[in-house]
C-alpha cells in the first residue's frame, strides 16, 4: 500500500489535460470517487468533501487532534501499509537534498527518498544513496541577502498563490496538448 499526498493526488487528477476550473473540479471529484471505492471496502470512514459532492462522514479538523506518529504506525501495521518515515530520516536535514526553493527537495533528494522506499519495501536495487550538493559556507552578511532573496523569489510567491487559489502553473500551455503516452526518458 502507498500513502501519497494531496499534491500528489491533485497532480494525478489534474493531468488528464483539463483546462478550465470546472473540468479540473470534475477530474479532482472523480480521483477522490476512486480513492473512496478503494478505502471504504476495509471500513475506513471517508470524510465527506461537500464542495465537490462527495458524500461521507463529517470530519472537523482540529490541529490538536491530528494522529500521533504511534497511531499512524498502529494503521499502517492494522492495513499491512508500509511507512517510509521522512520526518525521521535525519540526512533530510542537510540543505543539498532540498532544492534551491528550499520547499521541495532536489534531485539526491528524490533519489534519496526513492532508496527508501525501494528499501522499505524490499525491492532489491542498485539504485545509489546519493551526496547531497555541496553548500558553501556563507559570511552572515551573505546569508541574509540570500534569505531575502528566498523570500522574496520563492516563499513569498507561494503563499500568495496558496492564499489566492493559485498555482505556479496557471497560465502555461501543457506539455503535451493531446492526451499521449510520455516519450520514455533514459539516463546515460
Amino acid at each position: 500500500n502507498v500513502l501519497a499526498s494531496a499534491s500528489d493526488l491533485l497532480g494525478a487528477a489534474q493531468s488528464n489535460l483539463a483546462t478550465t476550473l470546472e473540468e479540473r473540479r470534475e477530474n479532482w471529484r472523480a480521483a477522490v470517487l476512486r480513492m473512496k471505492g478503494i478505502i471504504e471496502p476495509h471500513g475506513i470512514a471517508f470524510p465527506a468533501i461537500p464542495e465537490i459532492g462527495i458524500e461521507g462522514e463529517t470530519v472537523a479538523f482540529d490541529p490538536d487532534d491530528r494522529p500521533t506518529e504511534a497511531e499512524v504506525r498502529e494503521a499502517a501495521d492494522r492495513h499491512g501499509a508500509t511507512v517510509v518515515d521522512f520526518w525521521r530520516m535525519r540526512e533530510y536535514r542537510h540543505w543539498g537534498y532540498w532544492d534551491e526553493d528550499r520547499m521541495h527537495m532536489g534531485p539526491a533528494g528524490h533519489q534519496r527518498m526513492a532508496v527508501a522506499v525501494l528499501d522499505s519495501l524490499g525491492v532489491e536495487h542498485d539504485v545509489p544513496v546519493p551526496d547531497p550538493r555541496e553548500i558553501t559556507e556563507l559570511a552572515r552578511r551573505e546569508q541574509w541577502r540570500q534569505h531575502a532573496a528566498w523570500v522574496r523569489d520563492s516563499a513569498a510567491p507561494w503563499v500568495h498563490r496558496r492564499l489566492t487559489g493559485r498555482s505556479s502553473g496557471d497560465g502555461l500551455d501543457p506539455r503535451w496538448p493531446t492526451l499521449a503516452r510520455p516519450p520514455h526518458r533514459t539516463t546515460t
